[in-house]
């Protein structure tokens, strides 16, 4: 799923920033880049599609950073003492606790997840050959 997220980041959010204006429509644009270009492995791995997760995608997005860093200083405080490491952690509890609880709220919405049951796989390999030749057809296209 990251490799398939950062794949359609790098070739199809180019496309799509293209369409959205401001903060907002550029964060939309990278959250359906990933979702686009991982919908395949979705429905092949589990059979369901989240139709939410551009909205939780956008409004998480400001606090992954957070996490992610915290995460990193969490485990550096945590070489110096388990103290320094716990009181860190306490700091980064907030951040990574609104994160799960915007997740769990939103995945409550009824409807917010989509099942199909599991696809075969020939259906990705279709998808993606499709999506690959209209990215190749577009950049031709403005060549």
């Amino acid at each position: 799923l990251s490799f398939a997220a950062t794949w359609g980041i790098l070739k199809l959010y180019p496309r799509l920033k293209l369409r959205f204006r401001g903060v907002l429509g550029q964060e939309l644009a990278v959250t359906l880049a990933a979702q686009i270009a991982t919908v395949p492995i979705m429905l092949v791995t589990f059979g369901n599609l989240s139709v939410i997760a551009p909205i939780a995608n956008m409004l998480v997005a400001p606090l992954v950073p957070l996490v992610m860093v915290g995460g990193g200083v969490i485990a550096v405080a945590g070489l110096v003492g388990d103290w320094l490491g716990q009181i860190v952690a306490w700091g980064v509890w907030v951040p990574a606790t609104v994160f799960v609880e915007i997740v769990t709220w939103l995945s409550k919405i009824p409807g917010a997840m989509v099942t199909w049951g599991k696809l075969p796989w020939w259906w990705a390999v279709g998808y993606y050959l499709v999506l690959v030749a209209l990215l190749v057809r577009k950049k031709h296209d403005n060549s």
